[in-house]
């Protein structure tokens, strides 16, 4: 099941990417092998973009552009695509991340394209 957190920020990807580092004290690595590093490129994922590994979940930073962008949340920048095997657990996840994003003071709507 996937999830998606939207982020009105004019900030940059890799400072959102800081932010969430330390709102969720994520470590500085991701434990898969060959997966450790977080920030990554690929023009899949339109350019620069984070992977972070957390309770079994994957949580795409990426950039709400081009091929991957949702027209309908345009006013979002940024989207946080929140991903797990489980029912449930990816929506409390991403509905989690965004009240501590919006406390952060950074406003966020949450929706599932799936």
């Amino acid at each position: 099941m996937t999830w998606e957190a939207y982020l009105q920020t004019s900030d940059g990807i890799d400072r959102v990417a800081s932010i969430l580092l330390k709102l969720l004290n994520l470590a500085p690595t991701n434990p898969t092998p060959g997966r450790e590093e977080k920030r990554r490129e690929s023009a899949n994922w339109g350019g620069t973009y984070y992977l972070f590994e957390v309770l079994g979940l994957e949580l795409r930073l990426i950039a709400n552009e081009g091929e991957l962008g949702i027209p309908e949340m345009a006013s979002a920048p940024i989207c946080l695509v929140v991903q797990s095997e489980g029912n449930g657990v990816a929506e409390t996840f991403a509905r989690q991340i965004a009240w501590r994003l919006r406390e952060a003071g950074i406003p966020c709507d949450v929706d599932s394209l799936t």
